[in-house]
């Protein structure tokens, strides 16, 4: 098993991590005198993109060369130049570079796409505090956020997510409490709460605009300005820890205290750094007007990049397969090579006296190597080269039916769904496993009372609390299925709200007063809104005496006093219940398990019993988790399920999210999926597949996947069926011919067949072996009959040179040209693979007519070389 996922590395990059801590001077200046601080800490510049400028040739080169097609039509031109001229090894070479530049393009425009995203958040502009000590100025100015440095000082505002891991060191709320949300980085929507430092609150609170700071130049003199605006930070090396920050500071005050006491190595006048000082690049400012910061950690050093996995090429299951396809065709085409050589030498052994006017080369070791060869030219054809381009043109075709589709477009923000990876289309129809984040919501602006979030504002929880006074609550349960709460207004009104499943709320027993139409009303769109895919709640509230109230809530609150009691009972009863009947365990059982339970889970000690856990039980929901225990949780499913597939196929693990801490679970997938979000665009940048709203999954996988799936596998059956028919003409024609290595067609033909007999087509199919026998014994039939038909008609059952025969009963002339018969086998192919591929064409449309004339060329090719 392959756990390199679950090892952290200790992270190295340059000299500057050989020690322990970090240093970071504010402004970048070292001392008073305006001594800059030189450090080679990385820029906050973002890329997800796969390649780069100077290594795009040779990675792709490489990448390509995955697949074993083309590493076999590689070897087949090198050993062509030693055994046939140079003319025919430069024709060959043709389709082989065609379908490596094509695919070259194909995956040069995907990563232009994600350079695309990139440039668009390296360009988003912060103001950086500048000081510069040679005009004795102090400036807001605006930088690209990939532009910032570590030692920055820069200004944040209201909803605008961080660029980087920033210490705090003023909030617009006079109190240095800034609110933010880490949703990008935990999945918790709740707002947290965070602080600046003391003593840089009052300071920095001079310095919030330009107006300000000019005001204040003139006022007090610039070394004083320095003097207040000196921070020296020493904290630890870039970490993917969340939870952990630590470190210490020093102000202007400390250093002169150093300088007067005459100790530099002092650390005891240096004030702690904790984490509730770090804001994370990935979280979001939330009702704080504005922030100042001090830059920490960027780029790759951020803790969000640290739990994210650097971008992989995805090789489907699909790419695996037909790698395994082709190398058995490969064993198949070198198998019957040898058997038809061996074959060959013993037919020139047993006749060479016979055929006294045929001149023979001499029966050598190089000889037959070099007949090996020669039928490896012509029976190589086996090996459909034109696959590989008419796959890559097909899924360009299916990722453009996926961006354009309709039906995944949101109006209201102006989105549509993408696919950054044309590679995987037919992965989605595959049937994969989900592995999917909870937080995906229609957000809807409504009041309710029976909701437990934060509010946000001072002004709202004011109004929370003048409005209503909350007695009870009783929280949701898989049993009653519902949530509710025990309300008092002030004016002493009294009522009982409650939100939960419409079979709860909605069941004629518990809503007997209230109208049948109302009723039928709401059972209406309820089902109306489950047609469409989108999650259903329904409120419900009933207004009670006050006296009535009352009796309520005391006997709730007796009735809560009994459950310790009442859970101890249950728990003995089902121990022993088990105990008496362990064989009755067979409902559904669900494991939820959370981000810190899953670090001891995740040990090496017990990691294969957990993993064995996972593997028994219907469900697993794990919550409160980092990015990189999302990957972790992804790559442990990916290990557990394979080994319980077939012929060493990895399982297909989907991975959804909508955040920046889904990333690293989205590339560890092997289809990754991302879903515009509330909270930034990370994962849908770093998605394989991009939809708007989480209910057009569905349609992304039930339908594009289930056909782009089909269409695929199609295309791939067409092709072995017509390199079979092929190569069955040619050994056809070895058998009739004394096993000579003369080709039935011109090479020029050789190659149009390949390249031009290409088809898309739109149908049912799978690559399950006995299929794909079906079709090859398909292929073998349609040659036989496309040889024999002018081998009979024509020639009339014997071969002959190119001749001149004499008829004396009609005392006629017949010319006999031995291409004619190879022409008319091939203009019979050509006719009986193409109808074949019409048979199974569900619809006629523009492509598929594109393509019927792409293959008439073939006869038109022909023409134009006879003429030749």
């Amino acid at each position: 098993m392959n756990w390199n996922l679950f090892h952290k590395k200790h992270y190295t990059t340059d000299n500057h991590y050989s020690s322990t801590t970090r240093t970071i001077y504010a402004h970048h200046y070292k001392n008073l005198n305006g001594e800059l601080y030189h450090h080679n800490y990385c820029n906050n510049h973002i890329h997800s993109t796969h390649y780069k400028w100077y290594n795009f040739f040779y990675k792709n080169f490489y990448e390509q060369f995955h697949n074993i097609a083309n590493i076999y039509f590689l070897l087949i031109i090198i050993t062509y130049f030693f055994v046939d001229d140079i003319g025919n090894a430069s024709i060959t070479i043709i389709p082989l570079i065609v379908i490596l530049t094509i695919t070259m393009i194909k995956d040069g425009l995907d990563d232009l796409l994600r350079y695309h995203f990139d440039q668009q958040l390296n360009s988003i502009e912060y103001y950086v505090l500048t000081i510069d000590f040679h005009r004795k100025s102090i400036n807001w100015i605006l930088k690209k956020s990939s532009l910032l440095l570590v030692g920055d000082v820069i200004y944040c505002q209201n909803n605008q997510s961080f660029p980087c891991d920033l210490l705090l060191l003023y909030s617009s709320n006079n109190n240095g409490q800034v609110n933010i949300t880490t949703m990008n980085l935990d999945g918790e929507t709740t707002i947290k709460q965070y602080y600046s430092l003391i003593e840089y609150q009052s300071i920095y609170s001079q310095y919030s605009n330009n107006h300000l700071i000019q005001t204040h130049l003139k006022q007090f003199n610039f070394q004083f300005i320095i003097e207040q605006l000196y921070l020296h930070v020493i904290c630890q090396q870039p970490n993917e820890n969340l939870m952990t920050f630590q470190g210490h500071y020093e102000t202007a005050q400390h250093l002169n205290h150093h300088h007067h006491d005459g100790d530099e190595d002092d650390n005891g006048t240096y004030l702690p750094l904790n984490r509730k000082n770090l804001v994370l690049r990935g979280s979001k400012l939330i009702s704080t007007d504005y922030i100042i910061g001090l830059v920490i950690y960027t780029g790759k050093d951020t803790k969000l990049s640290l739990n994210s996995k650097n971008s992989q090429r995805k090789y489907s299951t699909r790419e695996r397969l037909s790698n395994i396809i082709l190398l058995m065709f490969m064993v198949a085409m070198v198998t019957i090579t040898f058997i038809v050589t061996i074959i060959s030498t013993l037919w020139i052994k047993q006749n060479i006296n016979k055929i006294w006017y045929i001149t023979f080369e001499l029966l050598t070791i190089w000889q037959f190597i070099r007949s090996i060869f020669r039928y490896l030219f012509i029976i190589n054809y086996l090996i459909p080269i034109s696959i590989i381009v008419t796959i890559e043109f097909q899924q360009l075709l299916l990722a453009y039916f996926i961006s354009n589709d309709i039906t995944m477009y949101n109006s209201i923000e102006n989105i549509k769904s993408y696919a950054n990876n044309s590679q995987l289309s037919d992965e989605l129809g595959k049937e994969p496993d989900f592995n999917e984040t909870g937080s995906y919501k229609l957000y809807i602006d409504y009041w309710s009372y029976s909701s437990t979030g934060i509010k946000e504002s001072n002004d709202e929880k004011f109004i929370d609390r003048q409005c209503y006074i909350i007695d009870a609550v009783l929280e949701f349960d898989p049993t009653r299925k519902r949530m509710s709460v025990m309300v008092r207004y002030p004016d002493e009104t009294c009522c009982v709200l409650s939100k939960g499943a419409e079979t709860a709320i909605l069941d004629p027993e518990r809503c007997s007063t209230t109208s049948g139409y109302l009723r039928s009303r709401a059972i209406h769109y309820v089902n109306e809104y489950a047609i469409h895919g989108l999650r259903t709640l329904v409120f419900a509230k009933r207004i009670l005496h006050k006296s009535i109230y009352m009796k309520l809530l005391e006997q709730f609150k007796y009735a809560s006093s009994l459950c310790d009691n009442e859970h101890c009972i249950i728990s003995r009863y089902i121990r022993r219940k088990h105990k008496k009947h362990p064989g009755m365990a067979n409902e559904s059982i669900g494991l939820v398990i959370d981000g810190k339970s899953l670090q001891y889970a995740l040990h090496t000690s017990v990691r294969d019993a957990f993993l064995e856990l996972c593997m028994n039980v219907t469900t697993v929901l794990c919550c409160r988790m980092t990015p990189l225990q999302k990957a972790s949780i992804v790559k442990l499913v990916q290990i557990g399920l394979a080994k319980h597939t077939r012929y060493g196929m990895k399982p297909v693990i989907a991975a959804v999210g909508d955040g920046g801490n889904d990333v690293a679970m989205i590339l560890q997938a092997n289809i990754g999926v991302g879903v515009y979000g509330k909270e930034g665009r990370e994962a849908v940048r770093a998605a394989d597949y991009s939809v708007t709203q989480f209910r057009h999954i569905q349609r992304l996988f039930l339908l594009h996947g289930h056909w782009s799936y089909y269409r695929i596998t199609i295309t791939m059956l067409f092709f072995y069926h017509k390199s079979v028919a092929f190569v069955t003409n040619q050994l056809c024609l070895i058998y009739f011919n004394g096993y000579s290595d003369i080709p039935l067609f011109g090479t020029i033909l050789f190659v149009c067949y390949n390249l031009t007999m290409t088809f898309l087509i739109s149908h049912q199919a799978n690559l399950r072996a006995w299929y794909i026998l079906l079709w090859i014994l398909d292929g073998i039939w349609h040659g036989v009959v496309t040889f024999f038909i002018p081998f009979f008609c024509l020639a009339g059952g014997n071969l002959y040179a190119e001749a001149i025969f004499y008829e004396t009963k009609n005392n006629s002339y017949r010319i006999y040209d031995f291409t004619m018969i190879g022409n008319a086998s091939f203009i019979y192919l050509w006719i009986a693979v193409t109808l074949r591929s019409t048979i199974w064409t569900r619809d006629f449309n523009m492509m598929l007519i594109m393509c019927h004339i792409g293959t008439t060329l073939n006869v038109v090719i022909l023409f134009l070389f006879q003429v030749s």
